[in-house]
This record gives C-alpha cells, structure tokens and sequence, in this order.
C-alpha cells in the first residue's frame, strides 16, 4: 500500500494514499507524492485473540513504516471458546483436503502413469549404483537408451529426485501432523487458554 507524501518535506499527508488505499494497477507511473509503505517491518505476530489495525506511518530516513495497534477481539472467554469452537470445526474438516491439494500439487507435473513408476525406477536406480550394471534394471536401461544418456547418470538424477520428493513430502507430512496435534490438544478442553497460543502456529 501507499501513502500520500508532501513531496517538499517528506512528511506523510495521508495512508492509505487514497480511499481505496491502492494507486490504480493500470496507472504504470506512481504519482510524485505517492511512496510504497513497508508493512511487515512492525506486524505484529498472528493471535487469534487479538485485533490489529493500522496505527500510523512513520518516517526512518527514506523509509515509511507502518505501526500497528492492538485489541482483544473478544469481551469475555465465553465469546472466545465460541470462536474457537468454530475455527477448530472448520480447520478439521479442511485438513485432510488441505494435505491432499498440496501433496498432490507436488506430483502434478507429472502423469499418473509415470508416478506409479517412481518406485521401481528409484529401486533400479540404488540396484545399478550397486553392481554397475544393466543386468537387473530393465526399466532404467530403457529410460537411458530412449532418452540417449548415460545410465549412471541417469540413475543419479533419480536418485537426487527421490530425496528431495523426500524432504518435501516429509515436511508436508510432518506440518499436517502438527496441525493433527494442535487440534486434538485444544480440542481436549476448549478451556485451557494456556493452549490456545497453539492455534497461532496451526497452518502449511
């Protein structure tokens, strides 16, 4: 977002720049008086339980920088554990979809056909790297022949593939899990506000 600059002495008219608080994406030339905000620098951390809003645009040499305030979202627990009791409802039963998107968005360059093969090819692979030899990896050997390289490097690229499908699975795998934990723990009693800092760290 901008804000609206006095081009003379640099200080801040207005923020957002217009009502809107956006320059006009089609505009491809930023007025004089407009200046691009940093609105990161000072956010405050995500809380469920808390409101933040913007507070005011502050000068540091060439730099403006947003503050924020901060409210309680909520007048008593009461409101609060309804709140909750609707965002852990919800989040529930977007997990599993949630994983799956995201699990399958990291095969989605590929073919079903040619991921069902991954696992022979990555056993042939590790099979070849062993005996240096073409003698029990027929898959590979037609790969490299058709594709016209080498077998051993063909077999390192699969290799290095599967593990870094490895570490990206696995770390999606672990974040859903999390998110598993986070919501059994508050789900065990609403009450407990010691443990609703957790839901802040739910998430991908």
């Amino acid at each position: 977002m901008y804000a609206q600059i006095n081009i003379q002495t640099g200080d801040v008219i207005q923020f957002p720049y217009s009502n809107t608080g956006r320059i006009p994406s089609l505009q491809l030339v930023l007025p004089e008086d407009a200046v691009l905000v940093d609105m990161e620098s000072n956010k405050p951390a995500d809380d469920w339980t808390k409101r933040h809003m913007f507070d005011q645009v502050i000068r540091d040499g060439d730099n403006y920088i947003l503050t924020y305030s901060t409210e309680d979202r909520f007048d008593n627990t009461e409101d609060a554990v309804i709140e909750l009791t609707k965002i852990l409802q919800f989040n529930r039963r977007s997990l599993n979809k949630d994983f799956q998107n995201k699990a399958d968005a990291l095969t989605s360059a590929y073919s079903n056909r040619e991921v069902e093969s991954w696992d022979r090819q990555l056993t042939e692979s590790k099979i070849y790297m062993q005996e240096l030899t073409t003698d029990n990896t027929p898959l590979l050997l037609n790969i490299a022949t058709a594709r016209q390289i080498d077998v051993q490097e063909l077999a390192t690229r699969i290799i290095t593939k599967a593990d870094a499908f490895a570490i990206a699975f696995g770390e999606l795998l672990g974040k859903k899990q999390r998110n598993e934990d986070i919501l059994a723990t508050l789900e065990d009693d609403l009450t407990n506000q010691t443990n609703w800092v957790l839901l802040n760290s739910y998430g991908w």
